[in-house]
């Protein structure tokens, strides 16, 4: 099995306890003999929490002062790892807080982008009804002016019948036919504008 690469705090101050309890000092060094490997800036940062929380046994073990470089060392080496560690955490701070500002952006898109959607979607719907009911009052004129013209077709064979009979007819006739005339051209153009319509409603509901 290899060695684990790093160590809980609870890993190492039971180590240092072990160690402190037999009577020999506890050092960074001598922690990673008896983890048998680890990081050492880990190893460190645990050993200053060990110091401080039982200072009786930081005391017993370690009689005497530790010589100055020692201890210059070991501050140099503190702060190093503290300084990275502060570094890395505000990194990762940094980064989630971008994260957050994009995934928010994204979302505050997305509920634009819905709300357009949902507009259009609604003006859409006015506007077929609006062409269903064209197209309603469309129908409704042609089938009116088909009554019409069958009306005057009916009066213009009727004076027909009358015309050698009455000299006037021939020119209520004539009257008719050009009326009659009239309303088959307004009967074309409403066609016409009813064909319009049913292309633009079907391409609606598309």
């Amino acid at each position: 099995m290899g060695r684990k690469a790093y160590f809980t705090e609870q890993e190492v101050l039971a180590a240092a306890d072990r160690l402190a309890a037999a009577g020999k000092e506890v050092t960074a060094s001598a922690l990673l003999d008896v983890l048998g490997g680890g990081s050492l800036t880990t190893i460190y940062k645990h050993l200053n929490v060990w110091r401080e929380s039982r200072p009786s046994l930081v005391q017993q073990v370690v009689p005497g002062e530790l010589p100055e470089p020692v201890q210059t060392a070991f501050m140099a080496a503190w702060k190093v790892a503290a300084g990275e560690a502060a570094k890395e955490a505000a990194a990762v701070k940094e980064r989630a807080v971008e994260e957050v500002r994009v995934v928010s952006r994204q979302f505050a898109e997305a509920q634009e982008h819905i709300a357009r959607l949902e507009g259009e979607l609604e003006a859409s719907a006015g506007e077929v009804d609006d062409l269903k009911k064209r197209l309603a009052e469309l129908e409704e004129a042609i089938q009116k002016s088909d009554l019409e013209r069958a009306a005057l077709a009916a009066k213009s064979e009727q004076l027909e019948a009358q015309v050698g009979a009455v000299p006037k007819l021939e020119t209520a006739k004539e009257e008719a036919q050009k009326h009659a005339a009239q309303l088959e051209g307004q009967l074309e153009f409403l066609k016409k504008q009813n064909s319009e319509l049913i292309d633009k409603l079907g391409r609606k509901d598309k």
